[in-house]
């Protein structure tokens, strides 16, 4: 039984996590950089949507992660077909980045869910009642 919890609450709380951040990114942008080796790595959720990308074009020093939080406007994210998009940065013609709507992964969690607690829920021998065979009449 222990198990099956230790399985299920990461699982659950990764999903609890993606939602909170898909209905955040409606009011909010939230982002996490890193610079490192002469590049900005950016993990960004806005408006439904997340993004991830590298900026090849500035060169920073290097620094810890940075979380931040913008509440306002459309950050300028491309034009997207259904939410998915590859290709660079509108700001930058040197960078790649990667969308895909938040709807995606908390979708995938839920189906992980599913089939985790499918999976690992206990395993029952016979039916439900015990039904005992009837006496030979005589």
């Amino acid at each position: 039984m222990l198990r099956r919890w230790l399985i299920r609450v990461p699982c659950l709380l990764a999903l609890a996590f993606v939602v909170g951040v898909w209905v955040t990114s409606y009011f909010a942008e939230i982002a996490v950089n890193k610079e490192a080796t002469g590049r900005a790595w950016v993990v960004l959720a806005a408006q439904g949507l997340g993004s991830m990308g590298e900026d090849g074009g500035i060169r920073y020093p290097d620094s810890a992660l940075r979380f931040s939080w913008f509440g306002g406007p459309d950050p300028g994210m491309p034009p997207t077909t259904l939410g998915f998009y590859v290709g660079p940065w509108p700001r930058s013609p040197k960078s790649l980045m990667i969308i895909l709507p938040l709807w995606l992964p908390t979708l995938l969690l839920a189906a992980l869910c599913w089939f985790v607690w499918r999976k690992m829920r206990a395993k029952y021998n016979g039916r439900g009642f015990p039904v005992e065979p009837p006496a030979p009449a005589n």
